[in-house]
């Protein structure tokens, strides 16, 4: 029973501060230096959290101009394909 009760209580807190990720991502390199006491770990630990993010907004940027591609030639093929179907009569 506590299982569920903690299970649940997690997931609406998730749910809850999902929208403070962003800003969160800024203490990682704060405890870091706070536990380590060293510049250096803390700057690797803030330097790889921006390259995931920047990976991140780039894998998004690529598949938004893939499926952008995608679209454009269902487009250009399904307009002399409507029109071949109209000139036969044929229906979809």
């Amino acid at each position: 029973m506590k299982f569920i009760k903690k299970s649940t209580v997690g997931i609406f807190l998730l749910i809850l501060l999902n929208g403070c990720a962003q800003n969160l991502a800024f203490l990682g390199p704060t405890f870091t230096l706070a536990n380590t006491g060293s510049v250096t770990h803390a700057g690797l630990s803030y330097g790889s959290n921006r390259a995931f993010t920047k990976i991140k907004e780039e894998t998004l940027k690529a598949k938004k101009k893939i499926l952008e591609a995608e679209d454009h030639l269902k487009k250009i093929v399904k307009i002399p394909a409507d029109k071949y179907r109209k000139k036969k009569n044929l229906k979809d």
